[in-house]
C-alpha cells in the first residue's frame, strides 16, 4: 500500500495492524472528566542538558494496536494481589452494534456471545424479553455475521396454547462439542402444569453449523440456565429453581420463592444428575437467601445464576437477589468441593457467601489468567466491577460502554484474549419514534501493573525496536482514536513509546502522559501530538511550571494518507529520572487522550478509576532490575 512519508525530526510512514472489530456505532459524547488543576505557568525550570537528535531516518513502521500487545505468556494469578489497580478499557473504535434488520427481530434480548476454539463466534438471543423464540448467528471473525436462524421457534399447540423458549446459554466442551441449553414452557398452562416447563439441551459437533434434536435435562418451572465445564470435565447446568416452591404452595403473582440449583453431567452432556422428570421437581439446590415472610410463608430468593471456576479451582456463583420490595441486589456464593452439600428447601446457603453486595441484576462472570475476576451486571446500564483472584473484594463500578449506550437490561461476558474480555448487551434505541433493540458488543482490555524493561534503545519512534517489550497500557473508550503506552528504562533515563491510531488527525489531537514515583503527590506532565513532544511541565501540588522541552529528546512518525484505520502517529521520548518526582522502583502512570473528530471534542478519555491529582489511583509500572 502506498503511503506518503511525513518528516518531523525523525518521521516515517507506517502500516497499521488490522483491527479485530469494525466500528459500527455512532460516536457520542461521554461523561465529564475529572477537572485538572489550573494549567498556569509560574516559571520555567532549569533545562537538563541533552543533545536532541534531529537526523531524519525514513522507515516503514507499523502502529501496533492494543490487540497485538501484551503478548508475553500469561502467568496464572500473576496479579492476584493487585486487582485494586486493575481496570477495563473498551476498544470503542472496534465495537459493534448489530442492527435489528440483521438480527431478524426488533426486540432482541438476553444475548450470549461465545468465542469458539477455532476463533469463530456464535451469538444466541431471545426474540423478545421473555421469548417467544431463540435465534442464533455465526461469525468467522466477530465482525461479519451470517443469517439469523432459529434455535427454538415458538409453535402453536393443541387447545390454543403455544410453546415458548427463552434464555439460552452455551459452552464449548474440551472435546469440541458445543452444548446449548434454554428454558421451555407453555403460554397458557405455565402457572398450572409445571410438567410442561423445563430445560432443553441441544448439541453441535460442528461449531453450531448443525444441531441434535432437543431433549429435556430437567422438568419443571425454571429460568436462565447457565453452562460451565470445570477442569475435571464435569458440566454444570445452573438455573433459577422455582418449581419446587410452586409445586408446594402454588403460583404467587407477587413473588415466588426461588434459588439456584444444578444438574450435572460427567459424560459430556449425555446423562444428567439428579434426573428430574416430574414432581416434586427438585434439582440439587446450592444457593438461596431468606428475604422475608409473605402470606405466612418464608420466601427465599437468588436467581439468574452464573457459575465460574476460578484459577484456583474453586467454584463461585453470582446471582441477583430480588427482595420483597422488588429491589435487586448482587449476591455471590462459593464452593471448594464442587457443591457437595445440597440445601434443604428452607435452608440458606452456601455457608460461604456474600449477600446483597450492591444493587444490580443479571450478573455474569469471567476471570483473566492474571487473576482479576470480572463481574458484569445491569442497573440501568451495562456495568462492571473487578475483583481479586478469589472472586472477592470487588471494587468501584464502571460503565465501559457509556460512550455508546446507557440502556441495558441483561448483558454477558466472554473471554477473548489473555488481556481482553468481550462484553455484550441488548442496546435499546429509538429509531423513527419506534423502540428497537440492537445487540452491542466489544472487547474490553485489561489495564493492570506492567513492567518496564531495563534496556537501552535508540529514540526512533519505530515500534519494531520494542518487539521484545510488549507490556502496554491502553486508552480508547470514548472515540475512534486510541493510544497505547509502553515503557523502558536504563541508567538515569525512562523512555516512553506512544502509539496512537486516529483516522482523522487534527491540531487538537494530543496525548498527555503523567509520571510520578509511587507515593508522590507531585508529577511531571508531558504533552505529545503529531509534531512530537509539545510541552513538558511539572506540577508541585498547586500549579504547573514549564520544563524546557528540549530536555526531552524525541522522535515522531505520522501517516495522513492510505488506509484510514492505519492513520495516526508514533512518538517516542526519553526523560531524565530526576524529572519524575519520588521515582524509585515503581513508576506511576496516568494518561489522557484528547481527540477532535468532525468538530466534536473528546477530551476525557483516560483509565477507569483514576483521579488526576491522586497518584495512588494511577497505573503502576515496575522498573525491571
Amino acid at each position: 500500500m502506498e503511503k506518503r512519508l511525513m518528516k518531523k525530526l525523525i518521521k516515517t510512514g507506517k502500516t497499521a495492524a488490522l483491527p479485530f472489530f469494525l466500528l459500527s456505532v455512532i460516536l457520542l459524547s461521554a461523561c465529564t472528566p475529572p477537572t485538572p488543576p489550573a494549567d498556569t505557568t509560574e516559571s520555567t525550570q532549569p533545562r537538563v542538558t541533552e543533545e536532541v537528535t534531529t537526523q531524519v531516518a525514513e522507515k516503514n513502521v507499523s502502529i501496533s494496536g492494543i490487540r497485538n500487545l501484551n503478548t508475553a505468556p500469561a502467568v496464572a494469578d500473576s496479579h492476584k494481589d493487585e486487582a485494586g489497580s486493575s481496570s477495563l478499557e473498551l476498544d470503542f473504535r472496534n465495537a459493534v452494534s448489530i442492527r435489528a434488520t440483521k438480527l431478524g427481530t426488533n426486540t432482541a434480548f438476553y444475548p450470549r456471545i461465545k468465542k469458539l476454539s477455532d476463533g469463530s463466534f456464535i451469538l444466541f438471543y431471545n426474540t423478545g424479553q421473555t421469548g417467544p423464540s431463540i435465534k442464533y448467528m455465526k461469525s468467522a471473525d466477530g465482525v461479519e455475521w451470517g443469517e439469523s436462524k432459529f434455535l427454538a421457534e415458538s409453535e402453536s399447540l393443541e387447545g390454543g396454547d403455544r410453546s415458548l423458549y427463552a434464555t439460552a446459554d452455551a459452552v464449548e466442551l474440551a472435546n469440541g462439542d458445543l452444548l446449548v441449553v434454554y428454558s421451555y414452557r407453555t403460554e397458557k398452562t405455565y402457572t398450572k402444569d409445571l410438567s410442561k416447563s423445563g430445560i432443553a439441551l441441544r448439541i453441535s459437533k460442528d461449531k453450531g453449523e448443525s444441531w441434535s434434536e432437543p431433549r429435556s435435562i430437567y422438568v419443571g418451572m425454571n429460568w436462565e440456565p447457565h453452562l460451565l465445564q470445570d477442569k475435571n470435565g464435569t458440566v454444570y447446568c445452573t438455573f433459577t429453581h422455582t418449581a419446587p416452591y410452586v409445586h408446594l404452595y402454588g403460583y404467587n403473582n407477587t413473588i415466588r420463592s426461588s434459588g439456584a440449583a444444578i444438574v450435572r453431567s460427567t459424560d459430556n452432556g449425555e446423562t444428567w444428575t439428579p434426573e428430574v422428570t416430574g414432581a416434586p421437581y427438585t434439582a440439587q439446590r446450592v444457593m438461596q437467601s431468606y428475604i422475608g415472610m409473605l402470606d405466612g410463608r418464608k420466601i427465599f430468593n437468588d436467581q439468574m445464576p452464573v457459575m465460574l471456576q476460578l484459577n484456583s479451582g474453586k467454584l463461585m456463583i453470582a446471582c441477583e437477589s430480588r427482595q420483597l420490595d422488588n429491589k435487586y441486589y448482587i449476591s455471590i456464593g462459593y464452593s471448594d468441593d464442587g457443591w457437595a452439600k445440597e440445601l434443604g428447601i428452607e435452608e440458606v446457603g452456601p455457608s460461604e457467601r456474600s449477600t446483597n453486595l450492591f444493587r444490580g441484576a443479571g450478573p455474569y462472570l469471567a476471570q483473566f489468567p492474571s487473576g482479576e475476576t470480572v463481574l458484569s451486571y445491569a442497573y440501568n446500564s451495562f456495568l462492571t466491577k473487578i475483583g481479586n483472584a478469589e472472586g472477592k473484594s470487588f471494587g468501584a463500578e464502571d460503565k465501559p460502554f457509556v460512550a455508546i449506550s446507557s440502556a441495558c437490561m441483561w448483558g454477558t461476558l466472554e473471554p477473548d484474549t489473555d488481556h481482553s474480555v468481550i462484553g455484550a448487551f441488548e442496546d435499546k434505541r429509538t429509531v423513527n419514534n419506534q423502540s428497537i433493540t440492537f445487540i452491542t458488543y466489544g472487547s474490553m482490555y485489561l489495564n493492570h501493573r506492567i513492567n518496564a524493561k531495563n534496556t537501552s534503545t535508540a529514540i526512533t519512534a519505530d515500534p519494531a525496536d520494542w518487539s521484545n517489550n510488549t507490556d502496554a497500557l491502553f486508552v480508547g473508550s470514548v472515540s475512534q482514536a486510541q493510544s497505547t503506552y509502553r515503557f523502558a528504562h536504563s541508567g538515569d533515563k525512562v523512555t516512553v513509546l506512544v502509539e496512537r491510531l486516529d483516522r482523522e488527525l487534527t491540531d487538537g489531537d494530543k496525548d498527555i502522559i503523567f509520571l510520578a514515583g509511587e507515593g508522590a503527590s507531585t508529577f511531571v506532565k508531558i504533552t505529545v501530538n503529531a509534531e512530537g513532544v509539545d510541552r513538558v511541565q511539572s506540577f508541585d501540588g498547586k500549579s504547573y511550571k514549564n520544563v524546557d522541552k528540549d530536555s526531552v529528546p524525541f522522535a515522531v512518525n505520522t501517516v495522513t494518507e492510505g488506509d484510514k484505520d492505519g492513520r495516526g502517529y508514533v512518538v517516542e521520548f526519553s526523560l531524565d529520572k530526576s524529572l519524575i518526582p519520588g521515582l524509585g522502583d515503581v513508576l506511576m502512570v496516568n494518561a489522557q487522550l484528547a481527540n477532535e473528530d468532525d468538530g466534536e471534542k473528546f477530551e476525557n478519555d483516560t483509565f477507569a478509576y483514576t483521579t488526576l491529582t491522586d497518584v495512588s489511583t494511577w497505573q503502576p509500572v515496575v522498573l525491571d532490575k
